[in-house]
């Protein structure tokens, strides 16, 4: 997704980025192990100093419900 986010938002007649934000791109740890072992390093939540712990999937626990 971030591999054209900023591209995106500059085309987006919409979306506008203040330019004081940094973005820190990371996949949630319980994904993470589906990418790239490279990815794990890079990417994973826990090495992001500041990154809190969340339960990205959790719209997962409520398909069930939903359906």
């Amino acid at each position: 997704y971030m591999k054209n986010l900023y591209k995106r938002i500059r085309d987006s007649t919409y979306l506008k980025l203040n330019s004081q934000l940094s973005l820190i791109p990371s996949i949630d740890i319980w994904h993470v192990h589906g990418h790239q072992m490279e990815c794990f390093a890079w990417y994973a939540s826990n090495f992001i100093s500041g990154a809190g712990w969340v339960n990205g999937e959790i719209i997962e626990t409520l398909w069930s419900t939903i359906n």
